[in-house]
């Protein structure tokens, strides 16, 4: 047998997010204070819950304290909306997606615009690091001669600008 606070009743219509049938939900109460195998405490804690679990819903859509009462809804579980092991987030990193179109060719659409398109994510220092332009294109490293290199130097073209 456990025993309730004498001030249960207040306890509870004051944590309770819907206020209506105040005699009716305090007469559910005494049912389950006289039963006397159910902790008050308990209680109160699936009332937090249930107020975590409809905050922000509309009155209507939140159950009648006596309703919750009868049903033993302190024994429920927050409902999230959440499948189990459903990805929080959607989107996958940019430098990942930067990897993996450098090496198949391919842009994921979980990675937003692809490169050289109005607000890619990708920059063109990522690009870089991966071997490609900031539009898509590869790097072409090759080994040039040495007549070459230095017109390319006297032209001021780099290595790292000569495309496929």
């Amino acid at each position: 047998m456990f025993e309730w606070p004498n001030d249960f009743a207040e306890q509870f219509w004051k944590l309770y997010p819907r206020k209506v049938d105040k005699k009716k939900a305090i007469q559910s109460l005494d049912k389950i204070k006289k039963y006397g195998k159910i902790d008050f405490d308990l209680i109160l804690a699936g009332v937090k819950t249930y107020c975590i679990s409809v905050s922000g819903k509309d009155v209507e859509f939140i159950k009648h304290p006596t309703t919750w009462l009868n049903g033993e809804c302190w024994k429920n579980e927050i409902q999230t909306g959440l499948l189990p092991n459903m990805p929080l987030r959607t989107q996958i990193d940019i430098e990942d997606a930067i990897r993996m179109f450098a090496r198949f060719g391919y842009w994921s659409r979980y990675a937003g615009p692809a490169p050289g398109l109005q607000h890619s994510l990708a920059t063109p220092e990522l690009m870089a690091k991966h071997g490609m332009l900031e539009d898509g294109r590869k790097i072409r490293k090759i080994a040039y001669a040495p007549r070459i290199q230095q017109a390319d130097q006297a032209a001021g073209i780099r290595e790292s600008e000569r495309l496929l």
